[in-house]
C-alpha cells in the first residue's frame, strides 16, 4: 500500500485530495461562521429590544405608581382635615407640582362641587384651577383661574360649562371599591387634554365617602421619557390603553395626537397615527411579541403583570436599535461570504492547474501514439494486477505480442503505414482487456498484456482469441500484403506469486523462441 504513494501520480493525487478536503473544511466553517454571526446578532438585537422594553417599562410604572402615590396621599390628606373646596386650590396645587409625573389633580365631592388644578394648556410653565360649584343638583359656575410658574395668579373668570364630574367613569368607578381606580383615557372637558386619572374615594370614620380624589398622570412628560431612550434615530416609543387608545406618543407627534383627540373626545386608536404591526400583545401578554411594520421591528409588551392594562409598543430598525452589533454583524457576514467566493475562487483555479498537471502525467504514463501505457511507467501497476489476481483468486497471465515483418511494412509503405498498424494493434487489445486487465506498448512493434482470468479459463485461448484478433484487423487493414500478422508469447502464474520480471522474460523468450518456429502463433513459456 505504502508503494503506491512513491509514485508521483499517486502523490500529486493525494495533495490534491488534501487540498479539496482543507477547502471544503473551510467552506464548512464559514458558512458554519456566517450562520452563528446571524444568529448572535439576531439574539443581540432581540436583547436590545428587550433591554429597551424593560426600560421603558420600567418608566411606564414608574409614572403609574408615582401619579397613584399622589393620590393616596391626596385622599390621607382629605381624610385629616378636608379645608373645602375653595380651600382646595393651595393642597392640589402642593399634588400637582411636588411630582413631574403628574399632570393634574382634583377633588369630586358628591354633591357635584369639583376643584381641580392642572399644568397650564398653554405649555409655557404656568398653572390653571377650576372650581365647579353646584346648588341643589344645578351648576351655578365654573371659576377658571390661571397662574404664571411662579403661582402669581395672571387671570380669572367665570366660564360656562354645561359638565356634571360626577358622571366620570373614574368618580363612579371609585365609588365602588376600596381600592385606587384608573380610568379609560379621555379628553378632559376643562383643559382639552388627553388625561388618564387615577381615582380613590375618601371615606368617613364610619366608611362613608364623602369626597373622590382623582390624579391625572402626565401623559406628554411620559411620551418624552420614553422616547429619550437610545433607540436610535428612527426608533419610537408608544403607549396603549386597552382597547389600543394611544396614551403617550412621541414629542412629534404630541401635536397631531392631541389635535386628533379634542376632535374625537378620546384618544385616537394606534391605526390613525400610522403604528401598525403585524403582530399585537394584549396587556396580559406573558411573553414579548415581535412582529415588524415594513423595515420595521415591533416589541409589544403587556403590563398586565403590573396591574395595569396598558401595552408598551415599541419600533426601531435593527441598525438604530443596536448599531455597532448590527454592523459588527454584518462586516461579519460580509467577511463570511467573501471568504467562501475566495475559497470557491481558489478551488476553480486548482482545478484549472490540476488538469494540466493531469494531462502531463497521462503524456508522462501513456504512449502518444497509441494511448497504451508505456512500459517506464507500469511497474508498480502491474504488480498491483498481480496482486489483485492472488486477492480474488484468479491466475495471472503475461502476453508478449509482436507485429511479424513490422520493419519491411515500414520500408515499402513508409512509417504512416506502420503507426497505423500500432494504432490498430492497440485498438484491438484495448478491446479486449477488461478494467482490471494492463495493456502496454512494450516499445517498438511490441506489446505487453497482463490478464486476471479465472483458474478454469484456458489461458492459451484467451491469449489465442486476442492474437487472432490482432492479426485480423492487420490483414482488413492491408489486405494481399503477405507475411504481416502477430506473434504472441505468454507465461502464466497461478497463484499471482511469481516475479513480474520473471514472467515478463518468460513471456518474451516463448515469444522470441516461438517465432523461430512459426510466425503468427501463439507461445506458451
Amino acid at each position: 500500500m505504502l508503494g503506491r504513494f512513491t509514485e508521483p501520480g499517486a502523490r500529486l493525487v493525494a495533495v490534491a485530495i488534501a487540498v479539496g478536503v482543507l477547502l471544503v473544511i473551510q467552506v464548512i466553517v464559514l458558512v458554519w461562521g456566517g450562520v452563528l454571526a446571524v444568529r448572535e446578532g439576531d439574539r443581540a438585537v432581540d436583547d436590545s429590544f428587550a433591554y429597551l422594553a424593560d426600560v421603558s417599562q420600567e418608566r411606564v410604572v414608574a409614572y403609574a405608581q408615582a401619579t397613584q402615590n399622589v393620590a393616596i396621599e391626596s385622599v390621607k390628606s382629605l381624610e385629616f382635615q378636608d379645608p373645602g373646596v375653595r380651600g382646595l386650590v393651595d393642597t392640589l396645587h402642593g399634588a400637582v407640582t411636588s411630582r413631574s409625573q403628574v399632570d393634574a389633580a382634583a377633588v369630586i365631592y358628591p354633591d357635584g362641587t369639583y376643584a381641580e388644578f392642572s399644568q397650564s394648556k398653554s405649555g409655557r410653565g404656568g398653572y390653571s384651577s377650576h372650581v365647579i360649584t353646584i346648588d341643589q343638583n344645578i351648576q351655578l359656575s365654573h371659576e377658571l383661574t390661571e397662574y404664571d410658574a411662579q403661582m402669581r395668579q395672571t387671570s380669572s373668570a367665570t366660564v360656562s360649562l354645561e359638565w356634571d364630574p360626577r358622571t366620570a367613569a373614574c368618580y363612579r368607578g371609585a365609588t365602588l371599591t376600596l381600592s385606587s381606580v384608573w380610568s379609560k383615557p379621555e379628553v378632559n372637558p376643562l383643559t382639552g387634554r388627553v388625561q388618564m386619572w387615577v381615582c380613590e374615594a375618601a371615606r368617613r370614620a364610619n366608611g362613608e365617602i364623602f369626597a373622590v380624589v382623582a390624579v391625572s398622570m402626565n401623559l406628554e412628560e411620559l411620551g418624552q421619557s420614553l422616547n429619550a431612550l437610545p433607540a436610535g434615530s428612527d426608533g419610537q416609543v408608544f403607549l396603549f390603553a386597552k382597547d389600543r387608545e394611544l396614551l403617550a406618543v412621541p414629542p412629534a407627534m404630541t401635536a397631531t395626537w392631541q389635535d386628533l383627540s379634542k376632535r374625537a373626545g378620546t384618544p385616537p386608536l394606534g391605526e390613525f397615527l400610522g403604528v401598525e404591526t403585524d403582530k399585537r400583545a394584549t396587556p396580559s401578554a406573558s411573553a414579548d411579541v415581535f412582529g415588524n411594520h415594513g423595515k420595521l421591528v415591533v416589541l409589544e409588551r403587556g403590563l398586565g403583570g403590573d396591574h395595569l392594562d396598558w401595552v408598551i409598543h415599541l419600533r426601531a430598525t435593527e441598525v438604530g436599535v443596536n448599531e455597532g452589533f448590527t454592523r459588527l454583524r454584518s462586516t461579519v457576514v460580509a467577511i463570511a461570504v467573501g471568504l467562501v467566493v475566495l475559497t470557491a475562487g481558489i478551488g476553480y483555479l486548482l482545478s484549472q492547474m490540476w488538469r494540466p498537471l493531469i494531462n502531463v502525467r497521462k503524456v508522462a504514463e501513456r504512449d502518444p501514439l497509441t494511448g497504451l501505457y508505456n512500459r517506464h511507467h507500469v511497474g508498480a501497476r502491474i504488480s498491483r494486477t498481480m496482486d489483485s489476481a492472488r486477492r480474488g483468486g484468479h491466475e495471472a497471465v503475461v502476453i508478449m505480442l509482436d507485429i511479424d515483418n513490422f520493419k519491411e511494412l515500414n520500408d515499402d509503405l513508409g512509417h504512416t503505414a506502420g503507426d497505423q498498424a500500432l494504432a490498430d494493434i492497440s485498438t484491438v487489445l484495448a478491446d479486449q482487456a477488461r478494467a482490471s486487465d494492463m495493456t502496454v506498448r512494450w516499445g517498438g512493434d511490441e506489446f505487453l498484456v497482463v490478464l486476471r482470468l479465472p483458474i478454469a479459463v484456458d489461458a492459451a485461448s484467451a491469449v489465442e482469441r486476442i492474437r487472432a484478433r490482432a492479426a485480423e484487423a492487420l490483414k482488413d487493414r492491408f489486405r494481399g500484403r503477405e507475411g504481416l500478422g502477430v506473434t504472441a508469447g505468454f507465461a502464466v502464474s497461478p497463484d499471482g506469486d511469481v516475479d513480474i520480471d520473471a514472467l515478463i522474460a518468460s513471456a518474451d523468450a516463448a515469444l522470441v523462441d516461438g517465432k523461430w518456429l512459426k510466425k503468427g502463433a501463439t507461445y506458451g513459456a
